[in-house]
């Protein structure tokens, strides 16, 4: 297992926000945790890369808790991508090779270059290279992002509603590109996600949470119209299209609404 969480809780100042969250991911896999606003999903992110430090609990990489990692350790080890951040008066380029900063001694080295270099070719940013952040839009900025993560060269991956200024074909371009980047690649991703069906159609495993739990932790076939209703409180039936599934909200009675046409 490549990323393991156990009995993760955590609060701010007031309930736990998270309550004993355990679940595992797979090398070469890509993880989508899903559930309603408010849940915990961005916290789950920011503990398991210890910008938040868990109330109890462990996370561990490869087996070793990730506790027992220094800092420069985990940024070695952890990519993390914020859902909001605010773009600064610096190129593109410069931007992704900040990525590199974990692996680097005293100085930029050849390799550093070279892979910043691929990766904007990659994520179709040569262009925007040496135009700076503050000047993009907010879909070309979290590209940008997402670059920069990549060149960490991480173990886990941790990206937090990775498409959500992106339009349809950056999404399914982003994803296409996580989803390949992880199997290539000794390493994991997980992404926080709210468009079920983009999710269910890109990611490997699925972790539902519900009230700060885990409540479903499932593969493509477990995914079931219970597990939908129970963790978002709507009726909805689940169709597989191709081999994934696809979930449709079911309408109910239109005549119940409080409200009319006009």
């Amino acid at each position: 297992m490549m990323l393991e969480v156990d009995g993760i809780s955590f609060g701010y100042d007031g309930p736990a926000v998270l309550e004993n969250t355990s679940f595992g991911v797979r090398t070469h896999e890509l993880a989508a945790v899903m559930g309603p606003n408010g849940v915990g999903k961005t916290t789950l992110l920011r503990c398991i890369n210890r910008i938040l430090r868990p109330w109890s609990g462990e996370v561990r990489i490869q087996g070793r808790k990730l506790s027992g990692y220094s800092g420069r350790e985990v940024a070695r080890r952890v990519a993390y991508v914020a859902q909001r951040s605010e773009p600064g008066r610096v190129t593109a380029f410069d931007a992704v090779l900040l990525g590199r900063k974990p692996h680097m001694s005293w100085r930029v080295s050849r390799h550093d270059i070279e892979l910043t270099e691929a990766t904007l070719r990659l994520l179709g940013l040569e262009e925007l290279s040496l135009r700076h952040t503050d000047e993009m839009s907010g879909g070309e900025y979290q590209k940008v992002c997402i670059a920069r993560a990549i060149v960490q060269e991480p173990s886990v991956m941790l990206l937090d509603e990775p498409t959500a200024s992106l339009d349809l074909r950056n999404q399914l371009e982003i994803l296409r590109l996580l989803r390949g980047i992880v199997k290539v690649h000794d390493m994991c991703a997980v992404m926080t996600m709210h468009d079920l069906n983009t999710a269910f159609r890109y990611a490997d495993s699925f972790i539902f949470l519900k009230e700060g739990r885990v409540h479903a932790a499932v593969g493509r076939t477990g995914i079931t119209a219970d597990v939908v209703e129970e963790v978002y409180g709507v009726p909805v039936a689940v169709q597989w299209h191709q081999d994934h599934p696809v979930v449709l909200p079911l309408d109910g009675d239109r005549d119940e609404l409080p409200f009319g046409p006009g």
